[in-house]
């Protein structure tokens, strides 16, 4: 189950991000982002789950999912790009862009989720 990092396209990703509109974040930074999918569909295990409420995750798929987000944090970063989580959905998973940061800010997450969708962005 899930996407493996190697198999996402990076350029076309990127492409599709150029594509999207800038918003403003949170914290008043220009940011263009897309959705990348949920962590249902993309992480190893299929799983939601947090720290203090983990009863439906092994440590084995614990740790699969870290390793996976480690990859996929560090592969974004490698383009240029940042992960966030929805605000409304925190399954959602969003790469974005920062166009320009505000004086004295920082990035942070954003509220948007486009609706072009990660399979498009994926090797064949």
């Amino acid at each position: 189950m899930g996407i493996a990092v190697k198999d996402i396209d990076w350029e076309a990703l990127k492409a599709e991000i150029e594509a999207s509109d800038t918003i403003e974040d949170e914290c008043g930074n220009e940011v263009k982002s897309v959705y990348l999918g949920s962590v249902f569909s993309l992480s190893p295990s299929g799983k939601y789950y947090t720290p203090f409420a983990s009863s439906n995750v092994s440590e084995k798929e614990a740790e699969e999912d870290e390793d996976w987000y480690e990859k996929l944090k560090e592969a974004a970063h490698e383009n240029g790009l940042f992960i966030e989580s929805g605000i409304g959905d925190p399954t959602d998973i969003i790469i974005s862009k920062l166009i320009k940061e505000r004086e004295g800010g920082e990035t942070c997450r954003n509220g948007h989720k486009p609706q072009k969708r990660w399979k498009a962005c994926l090797n064949k």
